[in-house]
């Protein structure tokens, strides 16, 4: 819900904790690092954090701390997606912000009221930053 101009952190952490979910392994060697992945993570972007899919936004000098040292929002953002990671976003925080008609980037898509119904209704979780 921040935007990430002006406060990095919680969409560096969202997409951190959404990729770890997405992993089947957490340390780089499943004998020690083997887990579950999720079947799905969504990241539904509201009020200014629809800014990180902004197609005129660019993010690779927001550096976020990872457990691999420092990298650039835009690369968190590209691999949270790589990962199969799905961004959904408010219509109206879009709308709102004079975007409608734009396109955001990484695949991510304006959600309608039956897409927001779903992802909440039948959300395992919710989590906000």
């Amino acid at each position: 819900a921040t935007n990430p101009i002006d406060d990095p952190e919680p969409a560096c952490v969202a997409l951190q904790i959404g990729m770890n979910l997405l992993m089947n392994d957490l340390n780089g060697d499943e004998e020690d690092g083997k887990v579950i992945p999720a079947d799905s993570v969504t990241l539904f972007a509201t009020i200014d954090g629809v800014e990180l899919v902004y197609e005129e936004n660019v993010f690779s000098a927001l550096d976020c701390l990872t457990p691999n040292g420092y990298k650039s929002l835009d690369m968190l953002l590209t691999g949270f997606v790589k990962l199969g990671g799905e961004i959904q976003i408010c219509p109206l925080c879009w709308n709102a912000r004079g975007y409608a008609g734009s396109e955001p980037k990484n695949d991510a898509e304006v959600a309608n009221a039956f897409d927001i119904h779903s992802l909440f209704l039948y959300a395992d979780k919710v989590v906000t930053f």
